[in-house]
This record gives C-alpha cells, sequence and structure tokens, in this order.
C-alpha cells in the first residue's frame, strides 16, 4: 500500500491511498519502462508518480510565479549571462 498525505496550513490532512493491488500494477508498469535500462535510469515508483506532477505544474507555476530567492538567482544568472555574451562580443570584435 502506499499513502500519500497533503497537509496545508490550518486545514485537517488529506490522504490518498494506493491499494496494494493497484500498486503492484504501477510496479510491472514501472518495470515495463525501465526494460532495458539500469542504474540511476530505472525511476522508483514515487519519482514516476511525481514526475508528472513537477513537469506539468511545478515548473510552470514556478516559471510564472517564482519565489524572490529564485527570482533574484534568475536576474544574477541573466546578468552574468549577458556580460559573457557582451565580452565573447568585444573580444571577437578585436581580431
Amino acid at each position: 500500500m502506499v499513502k500519500i498525505s497533503w497537509n496545508d496550513a490550518g486545514k485537517p490532512p488529506v490522504s490518498y491511498v494506493i491499494s496494494d493491488e493497484v500498486q503492484a500494477s504501477l510496479e510491472k508498469f514501472r518495470n515495463f519502462k525501465a526494460s532495458g535500462r539500469s542504474g540511476a535510469g530505472v525511476p522508483s515508483l514515487l519519482e514516476m508518480l511525481l514526475a508528472p506532477t513537477v513537469e506539468l505544474f511545478v515548473k510552470p507555476a514556478l516559471e510564472m510565479f517564482p519565489p524572490p530567492h529564485l527570482a533574484d538567482l534568475k536576474s544574477k544568472s541573466d546578468a552574468a549571462r549577458k556580460a559573457f555574451l557582451d565580452a565573447h562580443a568585444a573580444a571577437i570584435a578585436k581580431q
């Protein structure tokens, strides 16, 4: 059995249970998807369940509405990228 719990501040926790039978089907599916792969290329059941949520919801939400620390890091990254491209263009222009 797999139990997934959601604790939202100020609200009672909500749990979703995946029965043993469904878990067995998920494991078979995971093994099927992993056939021919080994080691790090084989996702865990948890990764298999969470990866689509991260891709479909978490990443787009963080891109559209980044928390302040991520917005600051993105701004610094953009400035560093621009400085690099400007320096690269200046070096080429000197040649």
